[in-house]
């Protein structure tokens, strides 16, 4: 049984190497997709969903670490996951230096409203970790916004699975998006660089606008 275990496991990293080095030769912008050290994130398994959504709307995906150089970038996902890493401040403080675009998804929309001087709080009851909560309420966006210009004027449902939750957008980002709840579900930088947080996740939905988005944006 173990050395079936072993072999499976073998399989499968030799599977996500594939396609770690499909997905980074792809043809279109280089996007940088932020991983850290957790076993989901080196084994392939989370980053992978939005890799392909990259490679799909024409990027290449570059998987980086939160200490990696920005060079050879045109563009950033910051993906979901655990905890909020600081380390990613600087990350997106460089990334604004360099004028590149930015598309943050759950764990990482928090992390772009935390570095944005926002704050944190818990998530709503139809908002925690749980099945129930996959498609446990509508997002409709604010009309005007990037956020709206991405997914339309209508409500729709989404996937929004999260322990905790944007409670203060900051004084430089603006809310674009709510749950009929009123909680936050997408926040956005004003202005012409693209910079986007979704607190759902359109990568498990096959919804590939925000992703088409960025890469446009990320093309010189």
């Amino acid at each position: 049984m173990r050395r079936r275990l072993l072999a499976g496991a073998a399989l499968l990293l030799a599977g996500n190497a594939a396609f770690t080095a499909w997905a980074s030769g792809a043809a279109g912008p280089r996007i940088g997709v932020v991983v850290s050290d957790a076993w989901f994130d080196v084994a392939g398994f989370n980053p992978a969903a939005y890799e392909l959504a990259i490679v799909r709307a024409g990027g290449a995906a570059v998987r980086i670490r939160p200490e990696d150089s920005l060079d050879g970038l045109s563009g950033l996902v910051l993906i979901g996951g655990g905890d909020v890493d600081p380390a990613e401040f600087a990350l997106l403080r460089e990334a604004e230096r360099r004028n590149l675009p930015v598309l943050a998804i759950c764990r990482g929309a928090q992390a772009l409203a935390t570095a944005y001087g926002g704050a944190l709080g818990p998530a709503g009851r139809r908002h925690g970790v749980s099945i129930r909560s996959l498609w446990a309420h509508d997002v409709r966006c604010e009309p005007g916004t990037r956020a709206g210009g991405v997914f339309g004027s209508e409500a729709f449902r989404a996937s929004s699975t999260h322990a905790t939750a944007i409670a203060d957008a900051g004084p430089r980002l603006r809310v674009s998006a709510s749950s009929d709840d009123g909680g936050i579900e997408a926040v956005e930088l004003p202005g012409e660089r693209f910079v986007l947080g979704l607190q759902w996740h359109p990568e498990w939905e096959g919804r590939e606008e925000p992703f088409v988005a960025l890469v446009d944006a990320a093309r010189p």
